[in-house]
């Protein structure tokens, strides 16, 4: 049985019917206390988007990216009683959206919420973005500033697509495009397969842990940790391999019971490789 008392005490967040209020105390509680991360996949771990999985690793205080994040949440909308949906989406660069990337991120909706300020009552929700949302958006077009980012949401002018939203200048991505139509969980199976295990993936090349907070976001990409505030952006190498885990368990909120310290000690081997080859490529970058 999905065990979402345990998902809610980790989010730390009493349940509660729905509301506008309640859905956006769960999205900030979801990306503040769950984090975006592929650590999984550094460990070679084999991990479905099938919700039941997702929500169970979460409750061993793991995290996820965007299918396991957003599958487990709306599995957990669901159960509380919330008219959720689920959407293709396809993040991008500055060249816009395209078909091949066509279900590289999954979107949800929630229906039926009218406040004041939003008759029409769907929401864009999202805890599987990274350094994106801390709380949900109205699904209508605008600028909208939360903490130290900003985000546009616009209609799309692709074909394929109905919404086009773009991070701001200190965003870690460019932007993502999405569908108005629903989807099934199933219709992101070959991304995850591609993402999870193709040698051209970003999340095989890279491993990456990202959380949000009420000002701003901080991230870990290999050895790189970046920190957004109102500030600002500030980047600075990790080359020590202990403040590196107590960054990954306690900033992050990433359990690490389970990793050996030989599994570590590999992992931790690759990333001093990665850094190695950034720093022959990017002399006047790579600083400590």
């Amino acid at each position: 049985m999905t065990d979402f008392g345990a998902y809610l005490s980790r989010l730390g967040v009493a349940r509660r019917a729905p509301a506008p209020d309640a859905l956006f105390e769960l999205q900030r509680a979801h990306v503040e206390r769950v984090p975006y991360e592929t650590l999984w996949i550094a460990e070679g771990t084999q991990r479905t988007i099938e919700p039941e999985a997702s929500i169970a690793a979460i409750n061993r205080g793991h995290g996820g990216y965007c299918f396991q994040l957003n599958g487990a949440f709306s599995a957990l909308l669901a159960s509380l009683g919330y008219d959720v949906t689920l959407h293709a989406g396809a993040v991008h660069g500055s060249g816009g959206a395209s078909v091949e990337g066509l279900h590289n991120h999954l979107v949800l909706l929630v229906h039926g919420l009218a406040t004041s300020d939003h008759p029409s009552g769907t929401w864009y929700v999202d805890a599987g973005l990274g350094d994106a949302l801390h709380e949900p958006l109205p699904l209508a077009p605008g600028t909208y500033q939360q903490g130290a980012l900003t985000f546009g949401l616009a209609r799309s002018d692709h074909p394929e697509y109905d919404w086009a939203w773009r991070h701001g200048p200190k965003g870690a991505f460019f932007g993502m495009s999405f569908r108005d139509r629903p989807a099934r969980l199933c219709d992101f199976e070959s991304q995850h397969a591609h993402l999870s295990h193709s040698p051209e993936s970003i999340f095989v090349n890279n491993l990456i842990f990202m959380r949000r907070n009420a000002t701003g976001s901080t991230s870990l990409t290999n050895t790189m940790l970046t920190e957004t505030d109102e500030a600002g952006v500030a980047r600075r190498i990790v080359t020590d391999r202990d403040e590196w885990l107590d960054l990954v368990e306690h900033r992050f909120q990433r359990c690490l019971d389970g990793l050996s310290a030989a599994e570590l000690d590999r992992i931790w081997a690759v990333l001093l490789d990665r850094f190695a080859q950034f720093k022959a490529t990017h002399p006047s970058s790579a600083t400590a």
